[in-house]
């Protein structure tokens, strides 16, 4: 079977460190967020209120290239904790029905709603601009 070749990485200027590389596709929104709008088939519809630009079937979420291997794991650290914690509070939600108390880590889930701001700050996507 032939798979097709990958993407070849963008390179340009790292937003957080500045250092010019290779550039990850960075989610502005980290991809666990998107599970419940998910279909059954693992797609969302994408609408925007810009009349120039109709809805659209997606995949994975909203990105852009604006960070470095090294920046989006010191990102992503923050991004798996809060996973973690907002996973293991839709669980217990589901089991004690009103309200749910969580022990966390106030540092990192603050860097973490903190990194979807700057993301979005800096992403190269319209939707974004305002």
């Amino acid at each position: 079977m032939l798979r097709k070749p990958r993407k070849e990485k963008k390179t340009g200027e790292c937003r957080l460190c500045g250092r010019f590389g290779k550039l990850c596709d960075s989610h502005i929104f980290s991809e666990f967020l998107y599970g419940p709008i998910y279909d059954e088939t693992g797609h969302f519809i994408a609408a925007s209120t810009n009349p120039r630009h109709q809805p659209r079937l997606m995949q994975k979420g909203i990105w852009g290239n604006l960070l470095c291997e090294e920046c989006e794991r010191r990102f992503n650290v923050h991004a798996t904790y809060a996973a973690d914690v907002l996973r293991k509070a839709d669980s217990l939600f589901g089991e004690h029905g009103e309200s749910v108390e969580l022990e966390v880590d106030f540092h990192s889930f603050r860097q973490f709603g903190m990194s979807l701001l700057w993301r979005a700050h800096h992403s190269p996507q319209h939707m974004f601009a305002g």
